[in-house]
């Protein structure tokens, strides 16, 4: 699953993924654009917020179900498979996947030794 979900987030994306996952259940349109526009000060119409759910279902990351006379909208990862996804594509694209290239840069190009490595996770 994780291969065919593209982890990179807008920021408009990001406003609308964290409030479907706060939601118990699914969001309609109506619900998420109501959020958006009076509680997060957005003055988005109904083809941007079309724009942006298209993406998000594009990228894998959310699902639209019809109900209730419209479409649903609910979050296919949570924020744990999401971030663990975005941290893999990351290192990925800039270290070769390699968890031990990421940390040398991290620790100032000095090699990180394996007792580090273990201190590091957990």
């Amino acid at each position: 699953m994780e291969g065919k979900i593209n982890f990179g987030l807008s920021e408009s994306e990001a406003l609308i993924m964290e409030y479907l996952w706060d939601a118990d259940s699914g969001r309609c349109f109506r619900e998420i654009t109501k959020y958006l526009n009076e509680e997060v000060g957005k003055d988005w119409k109904k083809q941007t917020m079309n724009t942006f759910l298209s993406r998000l279902t594009n990228k894998g990351l959310i699902s639209a179900e019809l109900k209730r006379g419209g479409r649903v909208y609910s979050p296919t990862v949570t924020r744990t498979e999401f971030a663990t996804g975005r941290a893999k594509q990351f290192l990925e694209k800039f270290y070769d996947g390699s968890l031990e290239k990421f940390l040398t840069i991290l620790n100032g190009g000095k090699t990180v030794d394996e007792q580090q490595v273990k201190k590091i996770m957990g």
